[in-house]
């Protein structure tokens, strides 16, 4: 109970941070960009959730689950499952970013109802491998219950990311914000990926190489059931504001993503402070 105590309030204070974060950059986006920029930011962060849900599948609760049960025995016994991962997100990558490339027209027409803002569904895919070397650093410490250096990093790479995407909010107004809202997620991988190269793990030995096949298809499994959340959820609300679009107009589909944005803030404060410890407590 007193470890779970002390996860929970070095989580929750992360939690506070990317809150407190969260409500000045929607006041920044809403003074510069008005209700229409709000909407235009949503459909973009959806975007980028499904598409960085697909990259991290392979990345996420498999890493942290084996890497907690094999810390112990080295980062030999961590390898087969770390390069397991690294091979998923590359098939994903390899078939997923030309994709992406080709449908930007018509995902951006779908999206904001313009072709001409294609250029930011194509940044998006191009960035999906930085966002994938940030979640499997988090991973890898998470497994290893380092958790004062996961919340401080994750500290660290909140502020830079949001530092950077309010300097473009400012500067450039509905254009830098979109663009921040596509590289956000690279740029804490970017963060993750300096900050930890001096760590005895990430070493390109225990990353890259052989592998059986059952320890790919057990990843395979954890990837399948994480693309079914990045599919449904985001997608889902792409869907909404779409209908709110043509019923309302931009400027009222604004409006519910504020108010949609401050709830989907206040949830995460239960979500993220407990989920790093139940995860080890079950699987170890």
């Amino acid at each position: 109970m007193k470890r779970l105590l002390k996860v929970t309030a070095m989580t929750g204070l992360l939690t506070l941070i990317k809150m407190a974060v969260g409500f000045v950059i929607v006041k920044v986006v809403a003074v510069y960009t008005g209700p229409t920029g709000m909407a235009m930011l949503g459909q973009v962060q959806s975007m980028v959730s499904s598409l960085n849900g697909l990259i991290n599948s392979p990345a996420g609760n498999g890493i942290v689950r084996f890497t907690a049960e094999n810390k112990e025995y080295g980062f030999d016994a961590c390898s087969p499952w770390w390069r397991a991962s690294v091979q998923w997100v590359l098939i994903i990558a390899t078939i997923g970013i030309p994709v992406g490339l080709l449908l930007s027209d018509r995902i951006a027409t779908w999206l904001f109802q313009d072709s001409k803002l294609a250029w930011v569904v194509m940044v998006t895919v191009c960035v999906l491998p930085l966002s994938a070397i940030g979640t499997l650093c988090n991973s890898v410490i998470n497994g290893q219950q380092l958790y004062r250096r996961y919340v401080s990093l994750g500290m660290l790479s909140v502020l830079i990311s949001s530092g950077v995407m309010l300097t473009m909010i400012t500067l450039y107004n509905i254009q830098g914000a979109l663009l921040a809202a596509a590289i956000q997620s690279a740029l804490i991988g970017v963060v993750m990926l300096i900050a930890n190269l001096r760590q005895p793990w990430l070493k390109v030995c225990y990353w890259w190489g052989d592998t059986d096949s059952q320890t790919r298809k057990v990843i395979g499994g954890y990837m399948l059931m994480a693309v079914t959340s990045a599919l449904t959820i985001p997608v889902s609300l792409i869907l909404v504001r779409s209908v709110l679009i043509d019923q309302v107009g931009w400027d009222a589909t604004g409006q519910w993503q504020a108010v949609w944005k401050i709830s989907e803030v206040y949830l995460s404060v239960i979500t993220m402070a407990l989920v790093p410890t139940i995860y080890h407590a079950y699987h170890r």
